[in-house]
Formats: structure tokens, sequence, C-alpha cells
């Protein structure tokens, strides 16, 4: 009989072998996707590595809207009016890998564990100890649209 250190190290490999095979099988699939998506008219202009959102509706700062794109990691995008620009964060936990709820009052939940994250990224409360992971974006002014880069 197996000891409790050892189901729970077992049951950790399933879990990381599990969320390898789903994030490859959404890497493979997101060309598909994405070219459904855009004959929908619901995914904005993708292309090598990155994808343009246009995020004129995000006129104050804290303005944050959760986009139709999903990242590499397979979970969708954030994006978020800062003080300093505009910003877009994937809403993977970097605790466990979930899917984080879109944000409430100024924070985002992690419905797995509780972690909770500011509109910024940053962790609010564990057991998440790194920050939501942030993406390169650039912002053109005029257009309003803001290309985020993958790579």
């Amino acid at each position: 009989m197996e000891s409790n250190a050892e189901m729970q190290a077992s049951r950790r490999q399933f879990l990381h072998r599990a969320g390898c095979a789903i994030c490859g099988l959404a890497v493979t699939s997101t060309t598909g996707l994405t070219a459904c998506a855009a004959r929908a008219g619901l995914q904005p202009h993708v292309s090598a590595g990155e994808v343009r959102i246009d995020v004129g509706d995000l006129k104050e700062v804290g303005a944050w809207r959760v986009s139709d794109v999903t990242g590499p990691d397979g979970a969708p995008v954030l994006v978020v009016h800062e003080a300093d620009g505009v910003t877009a964060f994937s809403m993977q936990c970097t605790h466990s890998g979930c899917t984080i709820d879109a944000p409430v009052d100024q924070r985002m939940t992690c419905p797995c564990h509780d972690s909770q994250f500011a509109l910024s990224g940053e962790v609010l409360r564990g057991p998440a100890a790194q920050p939501l992971g942030r993406y390169r974006t650039a912002y053109d002014h005029k257009t309003h649209m803001l290309t985020v880069s993958f790579g």
C-alpha cells in the first residue's frame, strides 16, 4: 500500500502530465480554432505568436476585460488599463494552473485553492507565490489596438 506522501507525489505527477497534454492540445489546435472564431467574428487579428486586440472601450484606469483570446497556456487573456498603459495577463493561476475567475471588486480568485490576485497580477493571498504571467504588449494610441506577444 502506498504512503500518503507517495500518493500525493503520484497525483502531482499525473496532474502535471495531464496539464502538459492539455497545453499541447491547445497549442496544436490554436490555428484551427482561431480561423473558425475569426469567421464567426469572435477572434481579434492573430498572426505569428501575437494577437491584436481592440481596447478602445477600456478608457479609464482600472477598466478591464477578459479577452476572447486564449494564450499559449490555454487560459484567457485579461486586458487591464493600468496607470502606465494597457497590459495583458494570463488568467492561469501560478499555484496550480487553474483558470482564475474574472475580477470582482478589483481582485481575481482561483477557484481551486482560493489564491487571490490584484488587477496588476500581484498575489494578494496564497497559496500562489508568483504573480500572474504578464505578456509583452505594445499599445497604439491612434487605433486603440493592443498587440500582445506570446513569444
